[in-house]
């Protein structure tokens, strides 16, 4: 099955300081940072990942520690995108990008010793299970 992660989540508020990729295969969540349970009432947002879809861009800008990032936009596939913490310094400009290598999904994040992102962890993509496009062979007579 193409595209492993099936959901990506983080808490909503300024800068990044968790995010979370759950497992298609597993159910597993994998999560970067210190989640912390919010007392502000704030909830938790999602990336909900369609069957076939993946993760193929990461990009954002730095941010101070205990933050990894002081904002991320995540690209799928499909063109849904996620802008994740401080939207506001934003602005177009980026301090990362990441992208998959052909063939491959982003399946996690690398991080550096002080918890701040500093890469992608990729997986090669499964074979499509999607039929091959059959092409009419003109009969001759």
């Amino acid at each position: 099955m193409r595209g492993t992660v099936i959901s990506v989540t983080w808490s909503e508020g300024p800068g990044v300081p968790w995010v979370a990729f759950t497992s298609r295969i597993s159910g597993m969540n994998i999560v970067y940072g210190n989640r912390i349970v919010d007392v502000d009432g704030r909830e938790d947002c999602c990336l909900s990942l369609r069957r076939g879809e993946y993760i193929c861009q990461i990009s954002g800008i730095y941010g101070r520690s205990p933050l990894i990032a002081a904002t991320l936009r995540i690209m799928t596939s499909e063109q849904q995108e996620a802008l994740v913490g401080n939207l506001e310094v934003h602005g177009g400009k980026q301090d990362f990008l990441f992208e998959s290598v052909p063939e491959h999904e982003i399946v996690g994040l690398v991080m550096s010793e002080d918890g701040a992102v500093c890469g992608i962890k990729q997986a090669p993509l499964p074979p499509s299970r999607a039929p091959a496009a059959q092409v009419a062979v003109p009969a001759y007579l």
